[in-house]
């Protein structure tokens, strides 16, 4: 889980900016790739249960597993 990082802020009239260490920096961009790399499975299986009801609804053709291998 991620902790909230202890920040500095930098002000005038509203928040422009905020420091954090390059530790918890660090930790934030590691967290934020294993985000993504999540977020992009998640929307790859999406992609690929609509792809298969498709098929099945008739809407979309399909490569048997033969003919794919066949072709290469």
């Amino acid at each position: 889980m991620l902790s909230l990082p202890k920040t500095s802020n930098i002000t005038h009239q509203q928040t422009q900016g905020v420091f954090i260490s390059l530790q918890d920096w660090q930790h934030f961009v590691l967290e934020y790739q294993n985000f993504q790399k999540i977020n992009n499975m998640r929307t790859g299986l999406k992609d690929a249960f609509q792809e298969v009801k498709d098929i099945q609804a008739g809407k979309k053709a399909y490569t048997t597993m033969n003919d794919f291998l066949n072709e290469y």
